[in-house]
């Protein structure tokens, strides 16, 4: 029973840095305070929950699943960049996605010649930084619709790596779902809420969990992570609906655990033992 602690500390740590916003949403400063804090708190509390389970890793790590928590660490220091202006965030979060996706990628880009180590190296980077920016974007523009559809994609993802066999990273996705949920209820409840930076966090750190996954176990594969990836954007669906913020975030969350959903569809069935 202790090994689900972790799974509880990312939402506690996100509910006690949000309560300003929730108790006083009239006060903007608060509130936007409130959402900065948060996402340190999001960043240090996955930190310590994958600290709790796998001790603390050597820098660089072993093994390759030990960066995430590095990768926390980093998270929680890089949402403070999400209130620079575009023309530095851009950049500074286009260096830091290459680092982590050279990162996560040590371990296949054994087996590849240069030229195709850099190609795979470009194209996650560049979804990593398009990813990134959006979360930005959308935290600004539709902060309860965007959270939400990270719940619904993460609350639904969670169950599909676990039936894909990567037990370990549903637990990870099944704390952020649970930070998601937290963050849209603070978000919805007000308009000042500085949901951007904890998105900004999120947008780093899942599709490392995902991309991991499926380099782990052959059954989570690329269509799949290509669908969990992009199903947050789903919220831009609900952008009729943004001046009403508690309408907009149901919506997002439904529409994003749609696409998710779609992502068992390229799940394989296990195999059939017979008797």
């Amino acid at each position: 029973m202790i090994e689900l602690v972790p799974l509880f500390l990312p939402s506690a740590a996100l509910a006690v840095a949000g309560a300003p916003a929730w108790l006083l949403a009239s006060q903007g400063a608060a509130a936007a305070w409130s959402g900065r804090l948060a996402a340190v708190a999001l960043g240090a509390a996955l930190a310590g929950s994958l600290w709790w389970l796998r001790g603390w890793p050597s820098l660089p790590p072993v093994n390759v699943h030990d960066w995430p928590l590095w990768f926390s660490v980093l998270a929680a220091a890089f949402s403070l960049a999400s209130a620079l202006a575009w023309r530095w965030f851009v950049p500074l979060t286009a260096a830091v996605v290459i680092a982590c996706s050279l990162a996560v990628l040590t371990v296949p880009r054994r087996g590849w010649s240069t030229g195709e180590a850099w190609l795979w190296t470009a194209l996650l980077a560049a979804a990593w930084l398009m990813t990134m920016v959006a979360a930005r974007w959308f935290g600004e523009r539709l902060p309860s619709a965007a959270a939400a559809a990270w719940l619904g994609m993460l609350a639904v993802g969670a169950a599909l790596v676990m039936t894909a066999g990567s037990a370990s990273t549903a637990l990870w996705l099944a704390a952020c779902a649970g930070a998601s949920a937290v963050l849209a209820l603070c978000a919805a409840r007000s308009a000042a809420f500085a949901a951007a930076p904890v998105l900004v966090v999120l947008a780093l750190l899942v599709p490392a969990w995902l991309v991991l996954a499926h380099l782990s176990t052959d059954r989570l594969r690329w269509p799949s992570v290509v669908l969990l990836w992009a199903a947050p954007l789903s919220a831009l669906l609900a952008w009729p609906w943004r001046a009403r913020r508690w309408l907009a975030a149901v919506l997002a969350a439904g529409f994003s655990a749609l696409v998710a959903a779609a992502a068992w569809w390229f799940v394989p069935p296990l195999p059939s033992r017979g008797w």
